[in-house]
């Protein structure tokens, strides 16, 4: 990949990273609204500590908190498993978000996608991605949705600060 060369992606490849960037801000904005529900803070209020807050850095508070919860309460699993596939959400989407696309040389519906990363043993990587890789993540973040949706309801979050009902309660 060059770094001089500016590549415009195509359409059908661009919707669907858009769409993905709309989905995980929801995940990312419902995993505030859960961290609030599991201290008993007011989701507002806590959104003014977290608006600078890395989603990682949120993802591990919740983790750490249900930690403390979950000897008591063994079900919490469910939640905790749910936050952890947040977190995977979150690495897949950084990833195409945050990395350099090329469509040079590809075949329609594919790109080349650099990212760079000090943390990783192989810093700079280059993948091959493609609308159906897409559509998978899609996928996972509308099923990931769904299944916070329904823990939501089981185990009464989001709430608004003193209320035991869930914001998706019937």
């Amino acid at each position: 990949m060059q770094a001089t060369q500016f590549s415009v992606i195509e359409a059908d490849l661009t919707s669907r990273l858009g769409q993905i960037a709309i989905n995980t801000a929801v995940i990312e904005e419902w995993l505030g609204h859960l961290l609030a529900s599991l201290i008993d803070a007011d989701p507002g209020g806590l959104h003014v500590v977290t608006r600078d807050m890395s989603v990682g850095t949120i993802i591990q508070t919740i983790k750490t908190v249900l930690s403390i919860f979950e000897p008591a309460r063994p079900e919490l699993k469910l939640v905790r498993e749910l936050v952890e596939d947040a977190d995977e959400i979150r690495g897949e989407q950084n990833e195409r978000i945050h990395g350099v696309w090329d469509q040079t040389g590809c075949e329609p519906g594919t790109a080349l996608v650099q990212t760079t990363n000090w943390k990783r043993a192989e810093i700079t990587r280059e993948r091959l991605i493609t609308t159906s890789e897409l559509d998978q993540l899609l996928s996972h973040c509308e099923t990931w949705i769904e299944e916070f949706v329904l823990l939501g309801r089981e185990f009464h979050f989001p709430r608004t600060k003193g209320s035991d009902k869930s914001i998706f309660a019937d």
